[in-house]
Parts: structure tokens; C-alpha cells; sequence
């Protein structure tokens, strides 16, 4: 008579038990890291050649000016967008800077300013912040006395042009010029006729 109420004790208890714990996990929450991702809608890029030797891409969504009424720089190119305030110019200008070091510690507008190596197309290039008189991101690099810049002007709170800026500084590269590409022809030539005579 004892055997059964001790066996009955025995399973009575083990069913509280199994119940209690499975009460107690369906209870606490199970916690599982919680991925968020953004699912931005990547931008069409359009090539842009430029006849001042130099390509890049930059988002199909955005305006531009060629600026053709500026005789005194190879390009100055600026891109405007309907839905984000700021812009952003693409400029080949003269310079009489050796080097893009020089650049950034001699030129009067952006000395002072922030900057950090980086690179244009493979050439040693510098970013530079600029906070005062108003915000600018500037990436530029110099080749063949050309200083090429980038030049973003965000807009407090959006940051659509500085990721123009990288879109257009991860796809710039310097391409062949058409005179240079005629000279080159042109030389050719000659050499043929020397040989020829």
C-alpha cells in the first residue's frame, strides 16, 4: 500500500515540475537579435565623359549644368536634385600647385580645414571638411597641373550629396583626352613618313 502512494507522489511531482517549467519558458520571451536592414533603392548611374579627360557616374535622378558660358575652367559641371536640397560641382581648373599636400595647406579657401588622405582614379587625393562659412565635402586630386575637385554642398540634415560625392569619387577615373589621342596620331604619321623617305 505504500508502494502505490509513493509512486503516485513520485508522478504527481514530476508533472508539476514538467508543467511549471514549460509554463515558466512560454512566459519569458525568447530574445533573438533583431537584424534591421534598409532596403534603399540602389540609384540607375549614368557614365559621364568628360572632354577634359576624365569620366564617373552619378545618379540618373539628378540635373546638371555644363556651365558651357565658363571660359575659364575645362569643366565645371553641377548636378541638382528636385527632391534634395544642396548641390554638387565637379570642377578641372588650373593650378599652380605641385601637389595635392600643397593644395590643401597654401589655398586660402580650404586652408585650416579638416582633411584626410584618400585617393582619385589611383592619384593621391585629399578630402577636406569645410564647416565655416557654410558645410562642403571637397575631394580633389591634381594631374598634369589640373586640380580636380568634387565638391558637395549638403544641406543640414540630408546627406544625399555626400553619398553623391562618394558615388562619383568610387567611379571618377582619368581618360584619354582627343588631342592627346590626335597628337599621338599625328606623331605616328610622321614616324612613317621619316621611315618612308
Amino acid at each position: 500500500m505504500k508502494k502505490p502512494i509513493v509512486i503516485l507522489l513520485v508522478i504527481g511531482i514530476l508533472c508539476i515540475v514538467v508543467v511549471t517549467i514549460f509554463l515558466f519558458r512560454r512566459q519569458k520571451p525568447q530574445t533573438k537579435p533583431v537584424i534591421q536592414t534598409q532596403n534603399q533603392p540602389v540609384e540607375e548611374l549614368v557614365l559621364w565623359e568628360d572632354q577634359a579627360g576624365f569620366s564617373f557616374k552619378y545618379p540618373k535622378a539628378i540635373s546638371f549644368d555644363k556651365h558651357d558660358e565658363d571660359e575659364v575652367n575645362y569643366a565645371h559641371i553641377e548636378f541638382t536634385s528636385a527632391t534634395h536640397s544642396g548641390r554638387l560641382i565637379v570642377w578641372a581648373k588650373d593650378t599652380t600647385y605641385p601637389d595635392v599636400s600643397s593644395w590643401v595647406i597654401k589655398d586660402k579657401t580650404i586652408a585650416g580645414a579638416a582633411s584626410v588622405d584618400t585617393t582619385l582614379s589611383d592619384q593621391p587625393a585629399k578630402k577636406i571638411i569645410i564647416s565655416v562659412p557654410s558645410k562642403k565635402i571637397v575631394i580633389g586630386t591634381i594631374s598634369d597641373q589640373i586640380l580636380f575637385t568634387i565638391e558637395a554642398e549638403p544641406i543640414e540634415g540630408d546627406l544625399y550629396w555626400i553619398d553623391v560625392a562618394g558615388t562619383i569619387a568610387s567611379s571618377f577615373d582619368f581618360t584619354p583626352t582627343e588631342t592627346t589621342n590626335d597628337s599621338a596620331s599625328e606623331e605616328a604619321s610622321y614616324d612613317e613618313e621619316e621611315v618612308v623617305e
